[in-house]
């Protein structure tokens, strides 16, 4: 199996090349195709999970026969050129995924298989790929944003094919330079709203983990702990190492809204002694208190 991989410098979906055998396909195989894998997931919490069924879209399959068209004819394996739709330099108003077939007898599907076949490479704790990895065709694959697909092939000069596959809503989304909102219970990095931003904003640069936010928010609602005085706690959500950051009741500092507590608790004893990449946080001001829980 040959790879060669396409991508602009935000990934949203890239290129895959492989050489396999036999030639012909559905649009009933490529939507059954997408949805085995988009039924098979497992969330950042490590329980089963899905995507929505993608349904077959006959805009989208003739927007992708276009192109495909015109990369056979070219020889030429490269995403449709930016619509203006979208401030990604890679972006088109829907997602991209492509393939590439060495000789007359390879089948599209496995370009699909390919694509789904990058998730080895996909951390769901952190929503990133590992280090030069690349897994943006699984993301794409399997993104709940998406809700429908359109697939087409064509064949080139030298009898090679190219594939490609249209998605909308696009599904490859990047905040932080991680993937959000993939699937149910694959969220990381939703936004910790303002108070996770502002941790960010004086030097706290965690990735925010909705895993850890539960975790806090059940602590948030236990009996406090001293003040100052950081917790290990068990590995959990992925984690090898789990700490937890309690300002305890009534805590000084804050603003008086859970909007400014996270540029408050700078002034206590989170700065400089947080450990980890990954966060979640829980606030009440009512009474005053904040727990923080960083992993790694």
């Amino acid at each position: 199996m040959i790879r060669r991989f396409l991508t602009s410098a935000v990934l949203l979906t890239g290129v895959v090349a492989i050489s396999t055998s036999s030639f012909g396909q559905t649009p009933a195989q490529w939507v059954d195709g997408h949805n085995k894998y988009r039924r098979s997931l497992v969330g950042f919490d490590g329980n089963p999970t899905s995507s929505p069924d993608l349904v077959w879209s006959e805009a989208l399959a003739k927007d992708a026969q276009d192109w495909a068209n015109q990369v056979a004819a070219t020889g030429s394996l490269k995403h449709r050129p930016n619509s203006g739709s979208s401030t990604h330099a890679d972006a088109r108003p829907w997602g991209e995924n492509l393939a590439w077939g060495s000789s007359s007898t390879y089948d599209p599907l496995s370009g699909l298989m390919a694509w789904y076949d990058e998730k080895p490479f996909f951390q769901p704790v952190s929503s990133t790929c590992t280090a030069g990895n690349v897994c943006g065709h699984f993301t794409q694959v399997v993104s709940q944003l998406s809700r429908e697909v359109g697939c087409a092939t064509a064949s080139g000069t030298d009898q090679s094919i190219y594939v490609v596959c249209n998605y909308t809503p696009h599904g490859n989304t990047q905040q932080d330079g991680a993937y959000s909102e993939l699937y149910k219970n694959q969220r990381p990095p939703v936004p910790g709203g303002a108070v996770f931003g502002n941790l960010k904003g004086v030097g706290l640069d965690l990735k925010f983990n909705e895993c850890l936010q539960l975790q806090a928010a059940t602590i948030l609602a236990a009996a406090p702990t001293k003040p100052g005085i950081p917790a290990d706690l068990a590995p959990s959500c992925g984690f090898s190492k789990v700490k937890a950051y309690d300002t305890g009741l009534g805590a000084s500092g804050y603003t008086g809204t859970a909007e400014g507590a996270g540029a408050s608790l700078t002034n206590m004893y989170f700065k400089g002694q947080v450990m980890g990449l990954s966060g979640g946080i829980a606030v009440s001001v009512t009474p005053l208190r904040a727990v923080l829980l960083t992993g790694e």
